[in-house]
């Protein structure tokens, strides 16, 4: 009776430590090609402040909705690369996270702002804290973006919460695989 309890806490043990339960062969792959749903689209913009909120409202292309161009996500483990593609499949732009959680500063091209983020996988999601400084305060934001995989894998929703010294916005964008 005791050596089969034994046998048995030794079979248990060792299936808390079996290398098939590692992180590495359970990494969520956020790879593929990403199409937006349109209609599942979510903006909100809050001011802050009077001023903030005596001023016209953005006007956005569209019919209200900002562009949202396919994503193409390749996803190595340690870095994701995004490029947003046009409507013929050609890069119009591209974003490359790392996710090692350690801080990562790039300047924003054509102004004299630097963007600091630092990215982590959280189980089914991507989340990236950033903060950007410049120059001038007023430009100053701070914010965090998410990328969650459904559970099957067929759609990518990706939220973002930003503020500034004058608004708060917030998005929700779900896609689906191509």
């Amino acid at each position: 009776m005791l050596m089969n309890a034994l046998v048995g806490f030794a079979l248990l043990a060792g299936a808390f430590v079996s290398p098939s339960s590692s992180s590495s062969s359970s990494r969520v792959d956020f790879s593929g090609t990403w199409v937006p749903d349109l209609n599942a689209h979510q903006r909100t913009r809050e001011p802050k402040t009077p001023e903030a909120a005596n001023l016209p409202p953005i006007s956005l292309q569209g019919g209200g909705i900002l562009f949202l161009p396919p994503q193409r996500i390749s996803d190595d483990g340690s870095t994701l690369t995004f490029d947003s593609l046009s409507e013929d499949g050609r890069v119009i732009s591209s974003k490359r996270l790392s996710t090692s959680g350690k801080d990562e500063t790039t300047p924003i091209a054509g102004s004299t702002l630097s963007r600091t983020s630092r990215s982590t996988r959280e189980g089914r999601s991507l989340k990236t804290q950033w903060r950007q400084t410049g120059a001038d305060a007023s430009a100053a934001s701070t914010g965090t973006e998410t990328w969650t995989l459904s559970n099957d894998n067929s759609s990518l929703t990706h939220t973002t919460s930003s503020e500034d010294a004058n608004w708060r916005n917030q998005t929700k964008t779900t896609y689906k695989r191509k």
